[in-house]
C-alpha cells in the first residue's frame, strides 16, 4: 500500500483526490488508517507528519450489451465549506452583505439568523478562500452633557469642565464596518495538540504564538485566558484550556 505523509493544509479530502478517489471515506475508512482515526477524529484535522495509506484502485467489471446502452455511475462525495460569522458568545451580527471564495466558487448571500455560510462543492485541494463582510457599525456613545456654571465663581481655582475629562468614543467614517479574512483551509489541526489549541485561542482573540511547544509567551497568553475566563489555579498549561478552546471555537 502507497503512503502519503500530511503536510500543512492537508486534510482526508485533499489526499483523495490527490490520489484519484472521488470520496475521502474510501482512505478514512481503510483499516490502514484506523490508527489515524482514533487519534483525530476529524477527518478534515490533520497534523503535519501523519502518516496516511492510499488503498491500491480495484478494476471493476461490468456486462455490456451488444449494441445496447450501458450507464455507469460515478459516485462523488463534495466537499463543503461551513462558516459561523458570530460574536465569540455565539451572537449573530448584523450582516449587511457577505462574499465567500474558495476558487472558482462564490458565495454572496448574507447567513442566516444563525450566521451560518455554506459554499458547496469546493475544490478540496484548495487550500485558502477569502471572507469580507459588511456589519452594522455600533452607534458612537453620546456625549456627556456641559457642567452648569457655578453661581459667581471665583477666580480662582478654575471652573473644572467634567466634558474636558471625559473620554468620547472616535467618530466612524461610515456606518458599517467591513472585514477581510483570508481563511487558511485544513491548517486547524486537532485541539489536543499544542498548536491546535494555540489556534483557537488565537482565533478567538487572544495574542499567541502558535508554535509546537509551549514557551514563556505561550503561558503568559494562556494565563490571559485563563483570568478572562476567570479559572483558577491559572496554571498557564495548554493542557487546562484546550478543551474549554474546542468547546467554544469549534461548536456549529
Amino acid at each position: 500500500m502507497a503512503q502519503h505523509t500530511v503536510k500543512a493544509g492537508d486534510c482526508f479530502c485533499s489526499i483523495a483526490k490527490a490520489n484519484g478517489y472521488y470520496d475521502y471515506r474510501t482512505l478514512y475508512t481503510h483499516d490502514d488508517n484506523s490508527n489515524t482515526r482514533r487519534l483525530r477524529g476529524n477527518p478534515n484535522m490533520l497534523v503535519p507528519g501523519d502518516v496516511i495509506g492510499i488503498p491500491a484502485k480495484r478494476i471493476k467489471r461490468a456486462a455490456l450489451k451488444l449494441d445496447g446502452t450501458t450507464v455507469v455511475l460515478i459516485k462523488r462525495c463534495r466537499t463543503h465549506l461551513r462558516l459561523h460569522v458570530t460574536t465569540a458568545e455565539r451572537q449573530s451580527y448584523a450582516v449587511r452583505s457577505c462574499t465567500l471564495e474558495v476558487g472558482t466558487k462564490r458565495l454572496a448571500t448574507p447567513p442566516a439568523g444563525d450566521g451560518l455560510l455554506n459554499l458547496s462543492d469546493i475544490d478540496p485541494t484548495a487550500m485558502t478562500g477569502k471572507l469580507e463582510v459588511q456589519l452594522d457599525a455600533l452607534p458612537a456613545a453620546p456625549a456627556a452633557p456641559a457642567a452648569a456654571a457655578a453661581p459667581d465663581p471665583p477666580a480662582h481655582p478654575p471652573t473644572i469642565d467634567e466634558a474636558q475629562f471625559t473620554d468620547r468614543s472616535p467618530a466612524l467614517d461610515a456606518d458599517v464596518v467591513r472585514v477581510r479574512w483570508t481563511l487558511k483551509l485544513g491548517a486547524l489541526e486537532p485541539h489536543d495538540t499544542v498548536r491546535g489549541a494555540l489556534q483557537r485561542l488565537h482565533n478567538l482573540g487572544v495574542t499567541t504564538p502558535v508554535v509546537a511547544a509551549e514557551n514563556d509567551a505561550t503561558r503568559r497568553a494562556v494565563k490571559a485566558w485563563q483570568a478572562a475566563q476567570r479559572q483558577t489555579p491559572r496554571s498557564g498549561a495548554v493542557v487546562d484550556v484546550r478543551a474549554g478552546a474546542e468547546a467554544l471555537h469549534d461548536r456549529s
